[in-house]
C-alpha cells in the first residue's frame, strides 16, 4: 500500500509540473527510479524517485556526477526533477541502489 502511495503522490507532482512548465512523463516510466520528462529546452528533465520516501543526504552529488543538476526536490516523498542534457544521465543514475525500482 505505501508503494501505490507513493505513486499516487508521483503522478499527483507530476500533473503538477505539467500545469506550470512544458513537462510530462509517462505512466509506464514512472515505475523506475528516474523517468525521463520531456523538456522544450536543450536538456532533458527527470524524476529521479528514491525508495523509503526519503531523499539521501548525498543526492545532490549523485546527480551531479552524473551530469545533471537539481531543479526541485520534494523530501517527504523523496522525489528530485533534475535537469541534464547528458544522454547517460539516466544509465548513470540507475547505478544508484537507493533508486525506486
Amino acid at each position: 500500500m505505501k508503494l501505490r502511495s507513493v505513486f499516487s503522490l508521483i503522478a499527483v507532482l507530476v500533473i503538477a509540473l505539467s500545469s506550470t512548465s512544458a513537462i510530462a512523463v509517462s505512466a509506464a516510466s514512472a515505475t523506475s527510479g528516474v523517468s525521463q520528462v520531456s523538456s522544450t529546452t536543450g536538456s532533458q528533465n527527470y524524476l529521479v524517485v528514491y525508495s523509503g520516501l526519503a531523499i539521501p543526504s548525498g543526492a545532490a552529488t549523485q546527480i551531479q556526477k552524473a551530469g545533471g543538476t537539481v531543479v526541485n526536490k520534494w523530501s517527504t516523498i523523496g522525489v528530485i526533477l533534475a535537469s541534464s542534457a547528458s544522454t547517460t544521465f539516466r544509465s548513470s543514475m540507475m547505478k544508484n541502489s537507493g533508486l525506486l525500482g
